[in-house]
């Protein structure tokens, strides 16, 4: 009898750690699903301070680790899609259409070293030029030794550079170096955007108008 009766005790237990394993999927999915949501209606949100200017694009592989800090995304030319539209989402900006196909495209992040943006430090409206430097940062580099460099200062774009419009954020001073024998000091950027994280971007089209969310604040 005590045979027997452990025997349905194990079968017993079988079944509801069966059962356990199922609802802990489930409520993973659940989760799961939520998060989307949330990040999907931001997306959303924001496409619409912009309205038919921008277009939708899911992330569909990541090359972060390789010669170049890309992303490739699932619209192309069929989508009218074209070299150099800006790349951005509800944090920030994020890079620039490179390559495009028929139904995907390539797109340069800024912290690839073979990205330049033209920027502005919002505080002192101090030009320089936007390159990556790594997949954790970038450099803002032709800033004079001598002009006020603050920890903490946000990096803006300036407009002149022909793909990205006027005021977009770039990302924060984390770092100041100077040396005494050089004409201009290193200035080490951190992105805004959570480039290895990206799921879903907005890509601008041509003369669209900036959204104000991604705007620096005046």
């Amino acid at each position: 009898e005590e045979y027997v009766w452990l025997r349905n005790v194990r079968k017993e237990n079988e079944h509801l750690r069966g059962r356990v394993n199922d609802l802990e999927q489930r409520l993973a999915d659940y989760k799961e699903a939520y998060v989307e949501n949330l990040r999907l209606r931001r997306l959303l949100d924001f496409k619409n301070t912009i309205q038919s200017q921008a277009i939708p694009a899911q992330v569909v592989l990541h090359d972060l680790t390789g010669w170049f800090q890309t992303l490739i995304v699932d619209k192309g030319f069929s989508d009218q899609i074209g070299p150099d539209m800006a790349v951005v989402n509800d944090e920030g900006v994020v890079g620039r259409i490179l390559d495009v196909s028929d139904r995907y495209s390539r797109v340069l992040l800024i912290t690839d070293p073979g990205s330049s943006v033209d920027a502005i430090i919002q505080r002192n409206r101090v030009r320089g030029i936007l390159s990556g430097k790594d997949s954790n940062g970038c450099i803002l580099k032709y800033v004079r030794g001598n002009v006020d460099v603050q920890v903490g200062d946000l990096i803006i774009t300036s407009g002149k550079d022909g793909i990205f419009a006027k005021g977009l954020r770039l990302g924060i001073v984390q770092g100041i170096f100077k040396d005494p024998v050089d004409l201009f000091q290193k200035i080490e950027v951190k992105p805004l955007v959570r480039l290895s994280a990206l799921e879903e971007v907005l890509i601008i089209k041509r003369d669209a108008p900036v959204p104000s969310s991604l705007m620096e604040s005046r």
